[in-house]
């Protein structure tokens, strides 16, 4: 191939792709992606090398734009500020229990005051109906939840290895008062 020929096809590239520099566009991302290694030290590495700095610094740049735009957001201000990587009890619960912590975590659980409707009043105590609530009401037949194993289901990197049985069990007593609580909405509803 001539180099007119390549130079020919490199404007057209770069005119496809809307960029009238490719060169300008490359600096930027480098910027963006904060690598900030010289030309030399980029054309002496390998292309692994190369791919796994690119891989690592675009990562990191995902990582920290997820945290900053997930501080700012109502179902995930519990969770905030924690890596945004696969968490264990997503990989260590059962599919039910760890649906039911990640509820939890991110303000999910099927109630009012989670899906910016009326605030509910709980049919049990009359206070009003959150998800820190189900882990405090005191006047459900469904016991065994606490505020420790709320802080324990919501901490900042979720649930430890360690504390996987206590954290299954909790998830099931959540459905169990979820269920409860249904019930007697339904009841109420029906007969005042």
């Amino acid at each position: 191939m001539t180099e007119e020929r390549l130079t020919k096809k490199s404007v057209v590239k770069a005119e496809q792709l809307g960029s009238i520099n490719l060169l300008d566009d490359a600096y930027a991302i480098l910027k963006k992606h904060n690598i900030t290694y010289n030309n030399y030290q980029i054309k002496n590495m390998t292309v692994n090398q190369w791919r796994r700095l690119v891989q690592k610094k675009v990562n990191d740049t995902v990582n920290k734009e997820i945290i900053e735009e997930s501080s700012q957001k109502s179902k995930l201000c519990d969770i905030s500020g924690a890596n945004a990587e696969l968490k264990n009890y997503l990989k260590a619960l059962t599919w039910e229990n760890s649906r039911t912590v990640f509820e939890v975590r991110t303000n999910m659980l099927k109630l009012n005051s989670n899906y910016g409707q009326k605030d509910e009043q709980c049919y049990i105590c009359g206070k009003q109906k959150t998800t820190r609530h189900i882990f405090e009401c005191e006047g459900s037949t469904v016991k065994g939840l606490t505020l420790e194993r709320h802080k324990q289901m919501i901490g900042k990197e979720g649930p430890q290895t360690d504390e996987m049985n206590s954290v299954s069990q909790s998830a099931e007593i959540v459905r169990k008062k979820m269920e409860e609580r249904s019930k007697i909405k339904t009841i109420v509803n029906k007969y005042g």
